[in-house]
């Protein structure tokens, strides 16, 4: 499995904290994670939001970079955001390489 670093990002007018469209939207995605996750085999390691920023960052197991695509595009996340997905090692094998 490698490690993954999702970041969706929307602007406010379509943040699901202040518009009512995109929040049922939203909940309609979130209630389908654990089934597309399981799935997809894909483990969720951290799932953080900052509000001022509209930001959602997401550290998650997959199996490859389509995995993870497959399932933003499944649960829809990218109706409302843009998303980059970048592949990420933890930052301890780079020290020891480095030491």
């Amino acid at each position: 499995m490698s490690l993954f670093a999702v970041e969706m990002m929307h602007s406010p007018e379509i943040s699901p904290i202040y518009n009512d469209k995109v929040r049922m939207m939203f909940k309609e995605q979130y209630s389908k994670m654990k089934e597309v996750t399981d799935k997809h085999e894909v483990k969720i390691l951290s799932n953080l939001y900052s509000a001022v920023d509209h930001i959602i960052l997401v550290v998650l197991e997959a199996q490859n970079i389509e995995t993870v695509n497959n399932l933003l595009i499944e649960v829809g996340f990218v109706s409302f955001n843009t998303i980059k997905v970048r592949h990420v090692i933890p930052s301890e094998q780079i020290v020891k390489k480095l030491l």
